[in-house]
């Protein structure tokens, strides 16, 4: 009766499924899972262009450039951010911005610091002794003053 009885279970069990397990069919085959993400790409979107601009005699260059009355700049990068105000344009990475002073990273990692009107931008900036300090200073962050 145990030899039935195992006989039986082992014939019946792989017939019933309690994974609940689910499949999903497109153009690329059959995918099966516990969990199945379906994620559609938008291919539609037109992918970002360099482009130029002219501003007093000096030409910039790059993606989604901006140019005012006061200045002109592009991202040399398409993840940078711009800001525009009435001192100038600057695009760059952890851009920071005040009344008077404003700044850009020439690099993801380096960062932004203002304090007291002055801004710095590089590693570790810590305010010392009433003066902008950083660790190591970026090279080529952008200011507007």
């Amino acid at each position: 009766m145990k030899l039935f009885f195992v006989l039986v279970c082992t014939l019946l069990f792989p017939i019933f499924s309690f994974s609940k397990e689910l499949c999903i069919k497109n153009d690329k085959g059959i995918f099966c899972g516990v969990e199945v993400t379906v994620e559609e790409k938008n291919n539609n979107k037109p992918e970002k262009k360099r482009e130029c601009v002219e501003f007093k005699g000096s030409k910039f260059c790059g993606y989604d450039c901006k140019k005012t009355i006061f200045g002109a700049d592009c991202k040399r990068e398409k993840d940078e951010k711009c800001i525009e105000n009435i001192n100038g344009v600057i695009c760059g990475y952890n851009c920071k911005e005040s009344v008077t002073v404003s700044g850009c990273a020439s690099k993801p990692f380096y960062e932004c610091v203002i304090r007291f009107g002055e801004v710095k931008c590089g590693t570790d900036c810590k305010s010392k002794y009433g003066n902008l300090e950083c660790g190591e200073d970026d090279p080529n962050a952008k200011y507007i003053k």
